[in-house]
């Protein structure tokens, strides 16, 4: 566990770092206290649209993409469920609402030129759950029975290209196990198009 002074320049450095729209992983103890004390103090800076997002609470694409919308759109609650109801599941649908989460930096809408600041805690178990879903069944037993990702998951491709890009969004998440098979899946995997290799690393 750091002491207070290195904690205090961890989380100084990990200000800093996403303001310059760097995408973080913490890895160690007391790492979702800190994820919650940076998502604290941006939550409340007028070039972001900060949310936090706990993976337990989390079990489809709606579950996590809904704050994010919430906070873009003022009127997202009259159209929400036209919107849902079109398609339960399908890669295009997934990533057309997700692309409409991003930055629009050329809007007349001040909220909407706010960059998304997504926080997740247990990004490793989030990202499973949803690249899964966004599969059908077949392909979801492929995945599992091989005990390789490649290029199957969609869901976190389409997140890669809209939210963690310097132009559109950016994403900071705590790895809950990073030895866990949600890991290797995900975060730890080459072909995986939203490997750990786009992100800082933060060790507590």
């Amino acid at each position: 566990m750091c002491s207070d002074e290195v904690m205090e320049r961890k989380l100084n450095h990990l200000k800093q770092s996403i303001s310059n729209g760097n995408n973080y992983l913490i890895y160690g103890n007391d790492s979702t206290i800190f994820l919650k004390q940076v998502y604290e103090f941006f939550k409340t800076e007028d070039k972001f649209r900060a949310t936090y997002h706990d993976e337990s609470l989390v079990q489809t694409p709606r579950d996590f993409l809904e704050p994010i919308l919430m906070l873009k759109y003022h009127d997202y609650d009259s159209w929400k469920e036209e919107l849902w109801a079109q398609k339960k599941s399908g890669l295009p649908f997934f990533d057309i609402i997700i692309d409409s989460c991003g930055q629009e930096k050329d809007s007349d809408d001040p909220v909407k030129r706010k960059k998304p600041l997504i926080f997740i805690d247990g990004i490793e178990n989030l990202l499973y759950k949803l690249d899964l879903y966004a599969l059908s069944e077949e392909k979801q037993k492929e995945v599992i029975d091989s005990g390789k990702s490649d290029n199957l998951f969609h869901f976190s491709s389409a997140l890669r290209a809209a939210l963690c890009t310097p132009n559109k969004g950016n994403i900071v998440g705590v790895v809950n196990n990073f030895e866990s098979i949600e890991y290797k899946f995900t975060l730890g995997t080459y072909h995986y198009l939203l490997n750990a290799d786009n992100f800082g690393h933060i060790v507590l």
